[in-house]
């Protein structure tokens, strides 16, 4: 999480979106459906947050899967003539993220709806610079799930 891939926003600037999402695929047509799913099912209003798909040269219909997706004004998607690897592409999708924070998916895991929203939250706070997640359960004071 950091500075949108050093991108930085006036004050006053309109439409600002605040948190990146950044999706990279390589022949993810199986199960990047379900990722993008868990991104627009979020408690965070798109207008908030944007997707920044990187397709990294798939030759399987990733890019089919995702076309899908770009009814939603917030969805960008790009695509890398080929395949170039994880760590190029996320650098890619850094270098194109717009939002004040990043955060990245892979395109074979999930969010649960209120990710964006309480990982912003604990950054807003200003306690701390960085959230990461390996894995996000979210437990109640009493411990419950």
């Amino acid at each position: 999480m950091g500075g949108g891939g050093g991108v930085r926003h006036r004050a006053g600037d309109v439409g600002v979106t605040r948190v990146s999402v950044v999706l990279c695929s390589f022949n993810g047509a199986g199960f990047v459906a379900g990722a993008l799913e868990s991104v627009y099912g979020q408690t965070t209003p798109l207008d908030q947050y944007e997707v920044v798909f990187i397709d990294d040269g798939s030759t399987d219909g990733t890019g089919q899967v995702a076309s899908r997706f770009r009814r939603y004004p917030n969805f960008r998607y790009l695509r890398n003539r080929a395949n170039r690897g994880l760590v190029a592409s996320a650098n890619r999708g850094l270098r194109e993220a717009r939002g004040d924070l990043v955060i990245r998916l892979d395109d074979d895991d999930t969010f649960g709806p209120t990710i964006l929203e309480e990982m912003r939250s604990v950054l807003e706070e200003g306690a701390t610079d960085l959230v990461y997640s390996d894995r996000y359960d979210l437990l109640t004071r009493t411990g419950e799930r």
